[in-house]
């Protein structure tokens, strides 16, 4: 009988080893990330402005779904 050629496994080695190598990669970069300079919330003084709303009897809606109904 005739035997079936077999599969070299360095090509997928290679591949495996270079997905293994860019995840360690990512992950070293996300586990020693640099927390930056930040610094505290700035504080705001929040600011006292009166808003002036219409009433309701001015304020009209127009409801656009595509029907007939009104």
């Amino acid at each position: 009988m005739t035997e079936a050629p077999r599969r070299r496994p360095l090509p997928a080695l290679i591949c495996l080893a270079a997905l293994t190598l860019l995840t360690a990669l990512v992950w070293w970069r996300v586990l020693h990330r640099d927390s930056g300079s930040a610094k505290a919330a700035p504080t705001c003084t929040p600011t006292a402005t009166a808003q002036i709303l219409p009433k309701p009897s001015a304020v009209t809606l127009s409801v656009l779904n595509s029907t007939q109904t009104s």
